[in-house]
């Protein structure tokens, strides 16, 4: 038989309490998004514009870029797409810039 402590869920319960509101922070996504914005104006902005407005060039408008396409973003963004059309950043900028990056074109550019 499988028998459960109340003692152990109540721990596991309390701590959860205390990491998951500074996971889930908005503060701290806004932070992330902030971050990712820097990190974006000195490797992207050339190509997808201030604020993600694209100037002219043939650069996707990346406030359309689906949200539920994380990875499909980080993959483009390792990698690159090909024949010129944008390099791989994969060994300058760190999986967390990546991220950051992330974080801020989840918000349309409207930080």
């Amino acid at each position: 038989m499988f028998k459960i402590s109340f003692r152990r869920i109540s721990k596991a319960a309390a701590l959860a309490a205390l990491i998951l509101p500074f996971q889930f922070s908005p503060a701290l996504a806004a932070s992330k998004a902030a971050q990712g914005r820097q990190v974006y104006n000195t490797y992207c902005v050339l190509c997808h514009g201030s604020n993600m407005v694209n100037a002219g060039s043939n650069a996707p408008d990346l406030r359309k870029f689906p949200k539920s396409q994380k990875a499909r973003f980080v993959k483009s963004v390792k990698n690159g797409k090909g024949q010129g059309k944008m390099p791989a950043w994969g060994d300058i900028l760190s999986a967390e810039d990546i991220n950051k990056i992330w974080s801020y074109v989840k918000t349309r550019g409207k930080i």
